[in-house]
């Protein structure tokens, strides 16, 4: 038995097949063949086809199957679906947030100017009104640097207390509404940013036997939860910097005139005088804002360990990772957290005072002065060093008067801090399941002081 006017199907009833499921075969054809709608779907196999309209010319996405960027979403126009009862009915289109067929062309107009990895970093930004508007705005050369940037701060960080994600979204409704020139010296600024992160290499550890060698050391003393955090953070500070450059964009303490300024600097220093950059100015009061540029104009930007590289290791994590060694040579670490916030801003701006008051001279004379103590010490350092030139400015009239005032104050408020963290040490030590014997803790070095050969 054959299956009628369906010229797909032949399928043939064998004679063995018993009366009862034959009849019921019979009976189903017969439903089938009595169906008044059966005549519409005749000769559909040999119907002409829906010709379909591209309003995109063949363009969308490079056709990847999974994102490139780890937390990065891919995308591409997703249309919707043809509807069959009514197959010529117009389609819409989502691509991100745009839903304007101009719009979406207008957005690979900006893709099309992009190739290789450059383009498909681009795909994975979400395409929006504003990122059309600002991409529109920048050069062949700015989109790719943009792009880059873009890319690295949508890294998602693995810590806790880890900034907003929604850090890009808002970069870009920041950089729109920027003058076309605070634009180009922010994206020019960004690429710095980006070279200077990846050219940036933690410090060796000051006791491994080379550059490749894990410590050899007892235990690290650590509040819960810093160490992890804090390892992550030297390891990702290219990450970190690029997002706090974001951060402060966003921020827009800096006026356009200040920015550019400061973008300009940025461009000319290291990963460390760039990082001391940035935190003094998101740190400080906005009065003190064009002391920091004039202080930028007069530093060195040859000099590695410039007053702003200095600076810089108030948010370095190594600086605030003391070596203490036990009698038997073993060694013991205490990992404090970074400078406070408020701590951080009152050095900052008894820094730019001096400068302001006594030049550049001698800021970077104290600076000598201060080498190889602790980053935890420099704020109160700072502070007692002008509260004392303040009550007797006479005695910095003498000959090497900061070498002087250095001598007779340094060690005692170094030995301060030393003596805080070894009881730091006994505690941590006596709360461990297998406490070590600790006899004679000496302090040996700061982790950001590089070892020497």
């Amino acid at each position: 038995m054959k299956f009628p006017n369906f010229p797909q199907i032949n399928i043939n009833v064998s004679t063995q097949v018993n009366a009862s499921t034959s009849e019921n075969l019979k009976k189903s054809v017969n439903e089938v063949q009595s169906d008044p709608n059966l005549d519409k779907y005749k000769g559909m196999e040999s119907a002409p086809s829906i010709p379909y309209h591209d309003p995109f010319n063949g363009r969308n996405a490079t056709n990847i199957q999974i994102p490139h960027f780890f937390g990065m979403r891919h995308y591409r126009i997703m249309p919707s679906a043809i509807d069959m009862s009514d197959p010529h009915k117009e389609r819409t289109y989502q691509y991100g947030d745009l839903t304007d067929v101009d719009e979406i062309n207008a957005f690979l107009d900006q893709l099309d100017r992009l190739d290789g990895d450059h383009r498909v970093m681009f795909e994975h930004l979400k395409p929006s009104k504003e990122l059309l508007s600002l991409a529109e705005k920048l050069s062949d050369e700015e989109l790719e640097q943009f792009t880059e940037f873009m890319v690295e701060i949508s890294r998602p960080s693995f810590i806790a207390n880890s900034r907003n994600t929604d850090l890009p979204d808002r970069l870009i409704s920041t950089l729109n509404s920027f003058s076309e020139d605070t634009i180009s010296s922010s994206v020019k600024a960004m690429t710095a940013v980006l070279d200077q992160g990846k050219a940036y290499k933690a410090s060796t550890s000051p006791i491994s036997d080379n550059e490749y060698s894990s410590e050899q050391l007892s235990f690290v003393s650590y509040k819960e939860g810093l160490d992890l955090r804090a390892g992550y953070l030297v390891e990702n500070a290219g990450n970190e910097f690029a997002k706090d450059f974001a951060t402060l964009l966003n921020s827009k303490k800096l006026s356009e005139e200040q920015l550019v300024d400061i973008n300009r600097h940025i461009g000319m220093s290291s990963f460390e005088q760039s990082r001391g950059i940035l935190d003094m100015a998101a740190t400080v009061s906005k009065q003190y804002l064009d002391d920091v540029i004039t202080l930028l104009a007069e530093v060195d930007k040859s000099d590695q360990a410039n007053v702003f590289a200095y600076l810089g290791q108030q948010v370095n994590y190594q600086a605030h990772r003391q070596y203490y060694q036990l009698e038997n040579g073993d060694m013991v670490i205490q990992q404090d957290d970074i400078t406070g916030k408020s701590k951080r801003r009152n050095l900052y701006e008894n820094v730019l005072t001096a400068h302001k008051d006594n030049g550049l001279k001698w800021v970077n004379d104290a600076i000598k002065e201060f080498e190889g103590t602790p980053a935890q010490i420099q704020n109160e350092a700072w502070q007692k060093l002008l509260d004392d030139k303040a009550a007797d400015p006479d005695s910095f009239l003498e000959a090497e008067p900061l070498q002087a005032w250095a001598i007779r104050n340094l060690g005692g408020i170094e030995k301060g801090l030393l003596e805080e963290q070894t009881v730091k040490i006994m505690k941590f030590n006596s709360e461990r399941l297998l406490p070590d014997l600790i006899v004679g803790l000496k302090f040996i070095t700061s982790g950001n002081q590089q070892r020497k050969e």
